[in-house]
């Protein structure tokens, strides 16, 4: 019999949840190789920060390598931030685990986020998705990220 892919026994959630945990106490530390060894050699990050914080234009980084100057990037402003409490509030269907949150800087602004994580059979993450609330989106606005054509051109 074949299980559903939905499935989630409780031996997978505790890695998965080993991971989450492990996530959150490296990226509270600005511990980076820790953070990146959470990764598969292959995996992918997909956000807004990617075009934000570095060169990449397409919001997409592949490699966990490529990770350490995102993540080195996101330590260093993170002083700002007041850390979110979110360690228990997630969702975990097959291999993926979902969770929302909202990030408080020390003047005040909110931002909301969502964020989700494929894994491997491995228990290595393979896919993070990072999604913006408006706030977010409305300051990439500024920047001229999605900026609308004339119409007509």
């Amino acid at each position: 019999m074949n299980k559903d892919p939905n499935m989630v026994l409780p031996d997978e959630r505790a890695q998965m949840e080993r991971v989450y945990r492990a996530w959150d106490t490296a990226i509270a530390a600005g511990d980076i190789s820790s953070l990146v060894n959470l990764y598969a050699p292959d995996a992918e990050i997909e956000s807004p920060l990617i075009y934000e914080f570095t060169a990449s234009k397409t919001g997409v980084l592949r490699g966990r390598e490529a990770f350490r100057a995102l993540y080195q990037e996101v330590a260093r402003q993170q002083s700002n931030v007041i850390r979110p409490k979110h360690h228990d509030d997630y969702l975990v269907r097959g291999h993926r685990i979902i969770w929302e949150y909202a990030r408080v800087t020390q003047s005040g602004d909110q931002s909301e986020f969502v964020e989700s994580w494929d894994f491997n059979d491995r228990y290595e993450i393979r896919c993070h998705r990072v999604y913006w609330g408006w706030s977010r989106i409305a300051n990439l606005s500024r920047k001229g990220f999605g900026a609308r054509p004339e119409r007509g051109a």
